[in-house]
């Protein structure tokens, strides 16, 4: 699907999740190199770049989230998977995460139906202020069917797992560890089947 990007605005109370997903957009190459200049250092889309892949990219607020969904005939499977760039010259609009997620989601039920697979979608950070979002907000939006938790205390050398409330106990995750990730998946069933 093409059309416009989604302008730095608040949503009024008419405006629906449908309404951002409405607007993502398959990106060209060079949008892409732009919006995301750590991930595509090369400005030539190479030759060999997934042919079974499908990008979109959800924008809203200072947010810009890249979505590769990539097809396994052989299963009737499709596996998504995001980055996530801010951008800085834009505002960030109140509980962008979550509206821009929730548009991610609803298109993801569009495609399994429409393409008539199950997405299994991974979602991995290492920010500090998503892995806390990801086992709350996230959790409301995708039912993670799976999480993964592991923190890096001070002065230690390697990674703990721990549990959810552990993870929301923490009050600062930048001063009280050396790092975090946060590891979901889930699976978008095809509601046809």
């Amino acid at each position: 699907m093409i059309s416009e990007k989604i302008e730095s605005k608040p949503i009024d109370e008419k405006e629906t999740i449908s309404d951002i997903e409405t607007k993502a957009h398959h990106p060209t190459w060079e949008e892409l190199c732009e919006l995301f200049p750590d991930k595509y250092l090369l400005k030539d889309k190479p030759e060999n770049y997934a042919p079974d892949t499908d990008l979109y990219v959800f924008e809203y607020g200072n947010k810009a989230i890249q979505i590769d969904l990539t097809d396994n005939p052989k299963n009737k499977r499709t596996y998504a998977m995001g980055h996530i760039q801010n951008q800085e010259q834009r505002k960030p609009i109140d509980n962008q995460t979550t509206y821009i997620f929730s548009a991610i989601k609803d298109k993801f039920k569009k495609i399994a139906i429409i393409e008539q697979v199950d997405i299994f979608y991974d979602f991995d950070t290492s920010t500090p202020t998503l892995a806390k979002w990801s086992i709350t907000k996230g959790k409301e939006i995708f039912n993670w069917n799976k999480i993964d938790i592991s923190i890096k205390r001070k002065g230690e050398k390697t990674f703990t797992k721990i549990t959810e409330e552990e993870l929301l106990e923490i009050d600062d995750l930048e001063k009280q560890t050396d790092g975090v990730r946060v590891m979901c998946r889930t699976i978008i069933k095809n509601e046809n089947e």
